[in-house]
Parts: structure tokens; C-alpha cells; sequence
């Protein structure tokens, strides 16, 4: 529709999430006719490899703020692992006038507090299509929030399902409320107060054939 009346400029902001990965070379194939016709696409997507397979040029964004590019010059010239590491460098590294580079100070209160998570040493054998996890070790106190960031793919589904115990360990601790719990089933975290909210909504989170007032109660994992 986008098309029709002869446009020149094409901005695609996620056009990508809900896309197969057939589906996604298809739209980048297009995305590259277009361009050699003379149109300018604007592709907006948090999936770096997608940035770095279609893209000639690369702006990041944080807050509002443009931190980092690279140039069609350079762009040309850079592998695609390389574009990568460059990518989350402009994304998480801290330069200046960064607008996310501000002191912040810990709660004085949270050091003298107990951690209600302790993880030491876990470990996850990858398999054939899921990665591995390795001496993953972390405290959780009360009233702190705990950010995982990192590239999709890379480890974050396989840590939560094993803190709430829908993957087995291989080695390492779990300790909730200071009781190790690595060799206990869902449902008896879950009575401890351990809760998950899984990212695949469509697939694990709910299903699709049933109502909403069914999915509201369904999620009873392992009794």
C-alpha cells in the first residue's frame, strides 16, 4: 500500500517482529530493489544482524539522542561481525555527553539487606539450537531491579527458564529467601514467590484457542 502512489521516501519501523526469517530475507531483498530504483528507506529495528545485512548507513538512537553512526564509507568496508560489535559499543558503552551517563547511587539501605536471589556458578549445556550458559553468578535484594541486556539470543530465555525451573541445571546454585531451590519443580517456586513472565506470549504465554477469562488462570506450570 506503502507503494502504490509512487513514493519516494519508505520508513519501516519494526516491519520485521512479527516475520519469519524466510520472511525477513524476502523484505530485504525488496527493501534492495527499492533502493536500486531510487527510493530512501528508512529501517528501524533493534535486531543488529538485520541492521547490518541491509543497511548502508547506521544511526543509533538512545533517549531521544543520536550517539553514534557509520557512514556508508566505512559501513561498506566493515565485516558484519565487526558492524556488530560497533553497534552495541554505540548502544551500551558510556562516552561523552552520553545521555544516559549519570552517576546513580545505590540504595544505602540495600547492601545491609539479604539477597531474596542468589545465583552462583550456573551452567546450561547448549543444545543444537539454543545456547549454553556458563558460571552465570548474580544477588538480588529487595527493592533492587536487575537488568539483563544483551543481544537476542544469547543466553537470556535459557537463564529464566532455569531460575524458575522449566530448564535443568548442570551445575551451579539457586538460593531463594536463602533455601536452595535448583532441584525443586515450577510449581513449588512458584509457592515461594518466584514468578515468570515468559517473552513468547503467543507460543508459552497463553493459547490461542481459548478466551482470555481461561489464560487468566491457566499458567499453573508443573502440579
Amino acid at each position: 500500500r506503502a507503494l502504490i502512489r509512487h513514493s519516494r521516501v519508505l520508513i519501516l519501523d519494526e516491519s520485521t517482529s512479527m516475520l519469519s526469517p524466510s520472511g525477513i530475507e524476502e523484505l530485504g531483498t525488496l527493501m534492495r530493489q527499492l533502493v536500486e530504483r531510487g527510493m530512501a528507506v528508512v529501517f528501524i529495528t533493534h535486531k543488529l544482524r538485520e541492521a547490518a545485512s541491509f543497511g548502508d548507513r547506521i544511526s543509533v538512537l538512545k533517549l531521544g539522542r543520536k550517539v553514534g553512526e557509520i557512514a556508508p564509507d566505512r559501513f561498506s568496508r566493515l565485516d558484519e561481525d565487526t558492524l556488530i560489535s560497533e553497534f552495541v559499543e554505540m548502544m551500551f558503552g558510556k562516552r561523552s555527553g552520553d545521555p544516559e551517563d549519570v552517576p546513580r547511587v545505590p540504595h544505602p539501605d540495600l547492601e545491609r539487606k539479604a539477597p531474596v536471589l542468589a545465583v552462583r556458578g550456573l551452567g546450561v549445556t547448549p543444545t543444537a539450537v539454543t545456547p549454553g550458559l556458563a558460571d552465570v553468578s548474580f544477588e538480588l535484594r529487595p527493592g533492587e531491579i536487575l537488568g539483563i541486556a544483551g543481544i537476542d539470543g544469547n543466553g537470556q530465555k535459557q537463564l529464566a527458564d532455569a531460575l524458575a525451573g522449566q530448564a535443568p541445571i548442570d551445575s551451579g546454585t539457586i538460593e531463594l529467601d536463602g533455601r536452595p531451590v535448583e532441584g525443586t519443580p515450577v510449581h513449588a517456586r512458584r509457592d515461594a514467590g518466584l514468578r515468570y513472565l515468559t517473552d513468547d506470549r503467543l507460543g508459552e504465554g497463553t493459547v490461542g484457542s481459548f478466551p482470555v477469562s481461561i489464560n487468566l488462570l491457566l499458567k499453573q506450570i508443573g502440579d
